[in-house]
Order: C-alpha cells, then structure tokens, then sequence
C-alpha cells in the first residue's frame, strides 16, 4: 500500500501541483487528530478515482464533512494560482477550525474541539525529498520531513538521522539551521519571528508477520491492509504463500525459523499465528517469544484448550511465564465470529484497538 509520500511524488511526477494539508495542532474532540494527512490537486478529468467534483481529487483523510471540503476547496484554488503564476518559491497558510456549538452544528459534526489546518504548496522541486520521505518509510528508517513556513513561503525539507539534508528550493543559512533544529531527539512544531516550523518524525507504520496463509489468513490479511497495516504473510507452502493469492502483501515461503530472512523487528511489529497445525503453531509462537524485542502484539488463534495446552510447553521449554502472558489467544475481540470473514473483522478490531490505545 502506497504511503502518502509515495502517492505525492508520483503526482509531482506526472507534472501536477499539489497541496498537502495536516492537522498540526487539535485540542478536545476532532474528527481527526494531530498528523492526519490529505493531498489535494485540480485536475481536468470529473471521472477521476478521487475526485470531489469541480475538477478537485484528494487522497488521504482529515477527517471528512464540510472541513475537509473548505480545506480541499482552499488548497485547490491556491495549488492553481501558484501553478497560474509560476512562483519561484512554495506558498503556504494556516487554517484554524472550530467545531464547537453553532460551527460544529453547521459543518453536520458533533465534534467539539478546534485545531489548525497547515495547507503547504508543493511543486516538482519538492518531489526529491517525497520520495526520500516515502523510501524512508518504507525501510523503516529514522527520519524527517520538516516544512518551514516563513511567511508565506514555504520550505519543505527532508533530513535523516545523519543529518543529511534535502530540499528543492533554496534556503539562507538562517531557513536551513531553523528546519536542522526541528528534526531529531528535539524535534518539535514552533512558531517565532513569523516563522512556522513543523516536523513530521517519519516513523515506521504498523507491520504485521502473518504465520498461516490458510483462508482465515487470506481474510486478515485483507482486513490488515484496509485498515493500514503493512503485511508479511508467511507460510510453507508455495501454492498458498503468493502474490496472485495476497496482492497487497509480501509472501515468504519458510517452513522453519532457519528458512526465513532478515525480518524488520522494532516496536511497531505485530505477529499473528494461525497456521495449519498446532505443532506449527508452536514453532513460531516459539520463535517470536524468544526474540529479544517483543513485538508489540502476538495472537494466536485456537481454542482455550489449545492455547492452554501450547503455554505449558512453552513454559516446559524456558519461555519466561510473563511473556506467554502477554499472548492474546483467543485472538481478537468477542463478538461471536464464526466465518473467516468475521473472524478476520474480529482481529482487525483487536489490531486497532491496541494500535490506538
């Protein structure tokens, strides 16, 4: 699944400006919080996949109802008269929003909170640091993207970890130390001088390691992918563990710990076991409780009986009693799933329930 990044630096590619906007600041209850994300752009075709009419498509979300149409509507019309003018540099604004009493009732929300709006413009000089960002994300590496707003210019920049730095539009000494600072351990959104500093950390997203590529495998994976989770499907079996069978996801064929390769093991790793058998089973919930990170989530599916059964060989076999504690098995939320299908919406919800807490 395509990140945001990814989605706008091909945009930028195809020669489209566009206008990133994103929740940088909420207080009490918004449709959306901190961070959320949505692209806009004009285009000339109304039979577009994103389109929300007059020529406009967004990809993404902050949050959907009449805010997020003002908000498309605004950095559509901004996007087409940077693109009119051919401004040398990037144009952006703040947009606050107030969703409580009389506002709230008149956007069609019951939400009642508030919160800034940043809209950046973003040409094809800004298409560099994109695809860094999108690469870095995709890696799991640890880096920004910081936007400096100066004014109404707008500086979007790229730096890793190193210090490396990217950005398409030049910058005094003053701009580049400015977005340096708001990167790293102290990264932070500041405001001083007429300037507007918002970095964005871009941290690796959920990544789920799916052992069992079984029919209630093939429904999670599923479910995995529309609610955001990048997936890795593992089973031993070719005709089962493929891309024709799991288009949104990577496959590894492996039979044991042995066959597999260098996996990405950080605190955003989530692990589900629902092989073909018990013994298999056992192996991988093995394998994950005796990593030295422990992952964020490990279910497994089975019955009580099951479970209880595969904890005392764990225990038997030197796993320490605090980590098989920490199994969910059952796997996912009690809400009375027989089929595939809804098993896979019960987990789901579980996976998100814990993502969010």
């Amino acid at each position: 699944m395509m990140n945001i990044y990814q989605e706008g630096a091909a945009l930028l590619g195809s020669k489209r400006n566009l206008a990133l906007a994103e929740i940088i600041e909420h207080q009490g209850s918004t449709p959306r919080e901190k961070g959320a994300q949505m692209l806009v752009w004009n285009h000339g075709d109304d039979h577009e996949q994103r389109s929300i009419g007059a020529g406009v498509a967004i990809t993404g979300t902050i949050g959907g109802g009449r805010l997020e149409g003002e908000v498309a509507e605004k950095a559509a019309k901004a996007a087409a008269a940077a693109a009119a003018a051919g401004e040398s540099q990037g144009t952006g604004c703040l947009y606050p929003f107030e969703l409580s009493g009389a506002d709230a009732a008149g956007m069609d929300m019951i939400c009642g909170g508030s919160g800034t709006v940043m809209i950046t413009l973003l040409d094809s000089r800004d298409q560099k640091a994109l695809e860094l960002a999108a690469q870095a994300m995709e890696k799991r590496q640890r880096a920004w993207l910081v936007t400096l707003l100066d004014g109404e210019s707008s500086y979007t920049a790229f730096v890793n970890e190193a210090k490396d730095f990217v950005c398409g539009r030049e910058l005094t000494e003053k701009q580049k130390k400015l977005i340096l600072d708001g990167a790293g351990p102290a990264m932070h959104t500041e405001h001083l001088e007429g300037t507007r500093i918002y970095a964005r950390l871009l941290s690796p997203g959920p990544l789920l390691y799916l052992f069992g590529a079984g029919h209630v495998g093939l429904e999670t994976a599923k479910v995995a992918h529309q609610i955001g989770f990048e997936t890795v499907v593992i089973d031993d079996r070719a005709e089962f563990a493929n891309a024709s069978r799991f288009p949104d996801a990577r496959c590894i064929v492996a039979e044991t710990a042995e066959d597999l390769p260098v996996l990405h093991l950080d605190d955003q790793v989530y692990v589900l076991i629902m092989t073909r058998g018990h013994l298999m089973d056992y192996q991988w919930l093995m394998w994950t409780l005796s990593l030295p990170l422990m992952p964020k989530y490990v279910g497994m599916i089975g019955s009580r009986r099951k479970t209880a059964m595969i904890y005392e060989r764990l225990e038997k076999d030197g796993i320490d009693r605090q980590r098989i504690e920490q199994v969910y098995s059952p796997v996912g939320l009690a809400i009375g799933a027989q089929t595939p299908a809804e098993i896979a919406v019960s987990i789901g919800a579980q996976l998100i329930q814990l993502r969010n807490a």
